[in-house]
Formats: structure tokens, sequence, C-alpha cells
């Protein structure tokens, strides 16, 4: 599960409304205002209704606590998996070639399509657009040295 189906990006709109926190996303917002409540840390007013409005805390005035609900414990939780899924190994690449000779960057992953579609016949209508997942590249390209 990720946060985005917990909370679409419909509702984000929806709950933001015209509230500006400049050059931060509105997603964002949300991740950042909910790791804060469940740190105990204050958040200001506009950016604690946003989390209250999407369900994701209650606040106790007359005791001062604010408690994440279910949906917000559920919702952190996903962000955290999600940014450990992004600092985790990132996608690898081959360089592939088409029968035309272009160069494609190509994901490992997807090896065994990539050549499925590289055999097709020249004559068939599906072998006329390189699939989505191919960057075309052609030489142009730059990347870190692998060996540091």
């Amino acid at each position: 599960m990720k946060p985005e189906d917990i909370i679409t990006d419909a509702e984000i709109d929806r709950v933001h409304g015209y509230a500006n926190f400049g050059s931060m996303g509105k997603r964002e917002v949300v991740d950042e205002a909910l790791a804060k409540a469940a740190c105990g840390y204050h958040n200001g007013h506009t950016a604690q209704t946003i989390i209250a409005e999407h369900g994701l805390i209650v606040s106790s005035r007359r005791r001062g606590i604010t408690s994440l609900t279910q949906r917000g414990r559920k919702y952190l939780y996903e962000v955290y998996c999600d940014l450990r899924k992004k600092t985790e190994e990132p996608e690898r690449f081959f360089i592939g070639g088409d029968n035309s000779g272009h160069e494609y960057a190509v994901p490992v992953a997807k090896r065994d399509e990539w050549e499925a579609w590289v055999s097709l016949d020249e004559d068939d209508e599906r072998s006329w657009d390189a699939p989505e997942f191919a960057i075309r590249i052609d030489g142009c390209f730059t990347f870190e040295n692998p060996s540091s």
C-alpha cells in the first residue's frame, strides 16, 4: 500500500483548498505535519487543521493532547515505508539496441519483455514503437563511475 492509497491526490487538493506553503508540496505538508504531531512537536494552525480534516489526528483542546487516529498511524507508516523503498537499491538498467540501430536504457527487470519486443518481425505493427519502459538514449546519457 502507498500513502496515495490512503489519501488520494483529489482529497489532498480538496482539503488544502487555497492554503499556500510556498515551494512545499501539498502531500509533503501532510507528511511533515503528521510526523511532527506524532513526535509531539507543534504545527501551525493551517497544517494542523489540514491533517485533522484528513482524519489523521484528533486533538483534545482541554488536555492539549494530539493523537494519531488509526488512519493517521497507517498513513505515517506507509510514508515511512515509501521513503525506505526510495532509498533502497536504485533501479538497474542495461543498454539495449533495437533492429534499427537505436539505443535504449532498459530496466533490468524488463529484460524478457525487451527481448520479446526486439525479436518481433519488423512488419509486425507492435514492433514499430518501443515499449514505454524503454528510454531512447542513442548514446546521449551520463552516469556516475560505477566502480567508485
